[in-house]
């Protein structure tokens, strides 16, 4: 049942962000709105667009967030098979997504903490090469 599921929403994600959709789509309304017009915009008319329009919307809503949520799956465990590929890198981070939010807030701090502190050495780096330079171009002058 559920492989059957997933063909079905894997196919029906692929239609529905095709040019054929909205193409069929852009022929709905337009049908709907001359039969609409032809009878005077009357209750029964509205209804039934109204409707067809809300249950494919919904329709649509389920069908982006199954293939988002298959998405992210797939994201997680790609991102969990390099962080376990990295010698340094931290496991815990494998299942960073069941981390409560002050968890996921005070790790993003020490990311911007440890970013701020590469920079810094960075800079370091950088001049200790330019005075590394000026050494040599000095000795080269004596």
């Amino acid at each position: 049942m559920n492989k059957l599921f997933q063909a079905i929403a894997q196919r029906a994600a692929a239609f529905a962000g095709s040019p054929l959709c909205f193409l069929i789509s852009l022929v709905f309304v337009i049908s709907w709105s001359v039969w609409s017009l032809s009878r005077h915009f009357d209750n029964m008319s509205q209804i039934l667009g109204n409707s067809t329009i809300s249950v494919f919307t919904l329709f649509l809503v389920l069908l982006v967030q199954n293939t988002q949520n298959r998405d992210m799956k797939a994201l997680h465990i790609k991102l969990d098979e390099i962080i376990k590929a990295q010698p340094n890198a931290r496991n815990k981070m494998i299942d960073a997504e069941n981390l409560s939010d002050q968890d996921l807030d005070n790790i993003a701090k020490e990311f911007k903490t440890m970013d701020k502190v590469q920079q810094k050495v960075e800079d370091v780096e950088e001049r200790v090469e330019h005075v590394e330079e000026d050494v040599d171009h000095l000795k080269k002058d004596a």
